[in-house]
């Protein structure tokens, strides 16, 4: 711990200290060495030219990806419209022409529900978590600022609700863990 010193003990003592030095160099030498600096950056090949290089490849990455998808997804329609077309369900007549062996063949009757799909809860939770925060930065700002009490009263129910739903999420995750 410092000593508490006066305003007349802090004078003197700052008269007891020694002259100051000359500085090191001046502005100029300053300016001198930090272009050197800049100079040998500039000069030096490195992640700098990287983005320069990187980005017409990263693009026709990107759009031969789209395409990829794209060409996929058309030649799936295509053949799923062609086999509708082809193959009349539930009219009593025959096909206007026999689908090719390399189709598969049609499905006899759609399902009328979709199928249970078991999605990661994930993106649910961290949503939550998320906006339970943004909830306690304003309840906090609201209560340092002094609200008034309907507007605190507003925040703690919208704050409780959102527990309420991170609470069933996890039970949720909890039950499918065990099964």
């Amino acid at each position: 711990m410092h000593p508490v010193m006066t305003e007349a003990e802090v004078a003197a003592a700052l008269r007891a200290l020694p002259a100051s030095s000359p500085p090191p160099f001046d502005f100029a030498e300053l300016q001198r060495r930090t272009g050197s600096l800049r100079a040998r950056r500039t000069a030096r090949p490195g992640w700098t030219a990287l983005p320069r290089a990187a980005v017409p490849v990263a693009a026709a990455l990107c759009a031969l990806l789209a395409g990829a998808a794209l060409w996929s997804r058309v030649r799936t329609e295509r053949a799923t419209h062609a086999t509708h077309v082809v193959h009349t369900v539930g009219t009593g007549q025959a096909p206007l022409a026999a689908p090719p062996a390399s189709w598969p063949a049609p499905v006899p009757q759609e399902p009328q529900e979709p199928a249970i799909v078991r999605v990661s809860t994930r993106l649910a939770v961290t949503d939550l978590e998320d906006r339970i925060a943004a909830v306690d930065d304003v309840l906090s700002a609201e209560q340092v600022d002094g609200a008034a009490a309907a507007r605190l009263t507003d925040l703690r129910s919208t704050r409780e609700r959102l527990m309420r739903s991170l609470v069933q999420v996890r039970y949720a995750e909890y039950l499918m863990a065990e099964e």
